[in-house]
């Protein structure tokens, strides 16, 4: 009952509409998809693929949310109403009481929060919701994107690892991209360098020692309902809600990246939020580079050197500890008051274990992030293949190189 406690207090605080659906929910309804849809006229591609899938011995839902504001651009509302009809069609023609599809339409979203993120809020609570009305204390939320496709046995993956581990917080789930055809020389060409720079940034990362090196892709992960709930929920930005919201839930205990399904995303250039897959692509498209440049590793490399000398941060002072470490990350730290951090993490532990714990919670992603941003005034950015074999990757062409880091990526213990 405390999970169902938790929905409640959740929808009474953070809900920013009431429950939308009128249809009951199914009373074995255990797993809900859901997907944003802003300016998707292959929103059907993606309903057929989940169409396809293997069902659950469970119920499931697919929940869309189709999205503008009162000032969008005519051209989009025009396209929104028109993926609105053809879903509502679409749904007509297939009905299954083990997977029902729900489109919701919100024509008029506050301009000040108007994005993917509130969208995807929108869905999840109503989630929650459904899950409330049949008082489900073990659902589970799956985010998908509009302009996706994925493998046949996606709901039943998903679903398998709750079946398997109960207490599991959430999964990132593998992608590839479906890349444009070679013709699109440098359409292509950037689609699979952006590819590999996700990868390069995963493995670098995890070259550090930090324990929660995951992708962080709004259409690749899904989460228990009652960890959505403790969590507050998903955030309202209008771009990279995926990436602050999954920096939060990738540090529980029982997060896992599962490695038996597939979601493969759109490589299409588009400019639906300041950042992501299609803006990095139009970036590509309109400059003049012949490589795609990254982050150097040597800044995972000071990041690496800084998380093993944890033991001795936890045993000794700080400041000579600190002093081994480059200008550059002394500065960086410096500017974060990290010495107080240390010492404030040091009152609330009692033992290594919890001081590691505590110590990744507050060093966590987004000040990764904020580190990277930091490190480049000193480091000069290279090309990804350049960067990938400084890790250790073989010498390969790029479309080759990202086959087998793919390949990798289904091998790799979660």
């Amino acid at each position: 009952m405390s999970n169902l406690h938790g929905y409640i207090n959740y929808l009474n605080k953070h809900a920013d509409y009431p429950a939308q659906i009128s249809t009951p929910a199914a009373t074995d309804l255990r797993l809900i998809i859901v997907i944003p849809c802003y300016n998707e006229p292959k929103l059907i591609q993606t309903l057929k693929a989940l169409w396809q899938c293997k069902r659950p011995n469970f119920a499931s839902e697919v929940i869309i949310v189709i999205n503008h504001t009162q000032t969008t651009d005519k051209l989009i509302q025009q396209q929104n109403q028109s993926t609105l009809q053809q879903c509502r069609y679409w749904i007509q023609q297939h009905q299954d009481s083990k997977l029902q599809f729900f489109p919701l339409y919100f024509p008029d979203l506050p301009l000040k929060f108007a994005g993917v993120g509130l969208a995807r809020k929108i869905g999840m609570d109503e989630a929650i919701y459904r899950f409330l009305s049949i008082s489900q204390s073990q659902g589970i939320i799956a985010s998908l994107d509009a302009d996706c496709i994925c493998d046949s046995n996606y709901l039943t993956s998903i679903t398998a690892q709750w079946q398997q581990q109960a207490k599991t917080a959430g999964i990132t789930i593998p992608f590839q991209h479906i890349l444009p055809q070679p013709q699109q020389q440098r359409h292509y060409l950037g689609m699979i360098y952006y590819e590999l720079y996700l990868h390069y940034y995963q493995l670098a990362l995890a070259t550090t020692g930090y324990p929660y090196a995951y992708h962080s892709i709004g259409s690749c992960f899904s989460v228990a309902a009652n960890t959505y709930v403790q969590q507050g929920g998903m955030n309202k930005r209008q771009a990279g809600e995926d990436f602050y919201f999954l920096a939060k839930i990738t540090l529980l205990p029982h997060f896992y990246a599962i490695k038996t399904t597939t979601v493969y995303p759109s490589s299409r250039v588009s400019n639906r939020t300041p950042f992501g897959t299609g803006p990095a692509l139009q970036q590509w498209l309109n400059s003049q580079q012949n490589d795609y440049l990254v982050y150097h590793p040597s800044i995972f490399t000071e990041l690496r050197l800084l998380f093993q000398q944890l033991p001795q941060l936890y045993q000794q002072q700080s400041l000579p500890l600190l002093q081994k470490l480059s200008p550059q990350l002394q500065a960086f730290l410096s500017q974060q008051q990290f010495q107080n951090k240390i010492m404030e993490i040091k009152q609330h532990t009692a033992s290594f274990r919890t001081f590691k714990q505590r110590f990744f919670r507050y060093f966590n992603g987004l000040l990764i992030l904020k580190w990277l941003h930091f490190a480049q005034n000193y480091y000069t950015d290279i090309p990804v293949i350049d960067a990938l074999q400084m890790l250790g990757l073989p010498k390969l062409a790029p479309y080759q190189l990202l086959l087998y880091l793919q390949q990798q990526q289904k091998r790799t213990k979660s």
